[in-house]
């Protein structure tokens, strides 16, 4: 070595494979998304809860046609409270996609930025909005797994069953923006919630435990303080989707419940408010990472 210093050629070179478009990047990280949140490329252990919970949203429903061809076969008579519609089943696998996202969104979130991986994401194509929106549309994904299936199960099921296949479909028309709407609020509801505390607790253990208490605890505040005024039944989280289901549906299945009779517009000013808010604040912590 001289006194001027020497340069050594380790062979590195430049990169010369494909480059990926940003539409490209965008769905890989989507994709990414979508195992991360049902444990595909972890142990077994981590595939058991989120696919046990898959089977018990698609299994009943799957349950209920097959006892509707056994009643159809025999000529046994079948009374509408004997099987759960699709309104009702919203009920059901409500309470999957509570666990379900309250274990797969700090997944998706919390490992990227403690692990220091959101710099690599966003170097280049994508910016950090891009980012979240990808995570944002694979849990969209997984958590429609949960609610949409079970509900064409039931459909295509009754359909298959009924005289006419597809007039049973026509005269079901209403199927296709009552179920999306209300899953879409399921999603708004759980998904926002979750996200929100994900972005500013780095434990997922924390944060699955925060997100459980805390929604339940604003539950019990809510319908406890709704006797008081039934305006404080908006502070629960869980009260917002099947208010709003109810009137997607046309009936009224919360009349017990303390705070029914709140207005459908307060409900729906609440959600979009709640929505508003856990956008801005997970933008706000996201874009002081970068």
């Amino acid at each position: 070595m001289t006194a001027e210093g020497a340069v050594f050629d380790l062979g590195y070179e430049r990169y010369a494979g494909p480059r990926l478009t940003d539409r490209q990047v965008f769905w890989r990280i989507v994709i990414d998304g979508l195992k991360k949140s049902v444990g595909i490329g972890k142990r077994a252990r981590n595939k058991a809860f989120p696919f046990s919970l898959v089977a018990l949203a698609i299994l009943p429903a799957i349950g209920v046609v097959v006892i509707q061809v056994v009643a159809k076969i025999f000529g046994l008579p079948l009374g509408n409270d004997v099987l759960l519609n699709d309104r009702e089943y919203f009920d059901w696998t409500s309470q999957l996609i509570f666990f379900f996202v309250a274990v797969a969104v700090p997944n998706l979130l919390i490992p990227d930025r403690v692990e220091n991986v959101l710099l690599v994401y966003t170097s280049r194509p994508p910016t950090i909005n891009t980012y979240l929106v990808a995570r944002l549309v694979a849990m969209a994904i997984s958590v429609g797994v949960f609610l949409m299936i079970p509900q064409l199960v039931l459909l295509i099921g009754e359909a298959l069953i009924s005289p006419s296949f597809f007039e049973h479909l026509a005269d079901n028309l209403s199927f296709w923006w009552q179920v999306p709407i209300t899953s879409l609020v399921y999603l708004a509801v759980n998904v926002g919630a979750a996200a929100l505390i994900a972005a500013y607790v780095n434990n997922r253990g924390a944060a699955i435990a925060i997100y459980i208490v805390a929604v339940n605890v604003l539950t019990g505040v809510g319908f406890g303080l709704s006797s008081i005024n039934e305006y404080f039944s908006l502070i629960a989280l869980q009260f917002w989707p099947p208010r709003i289901r109810d009137w997607l549906f046309g009936v009224s299945t919360l009349e017990e419940i303390p705070g029914s009779d709140v207005p459908l517009v307060a409900v729906v000013a609440a959600l979009l408010a709640f929505v508003t808010l856990a956008v801005l604040l997970i933008l706000r912590r996201y874009r002081r990472l970068i």
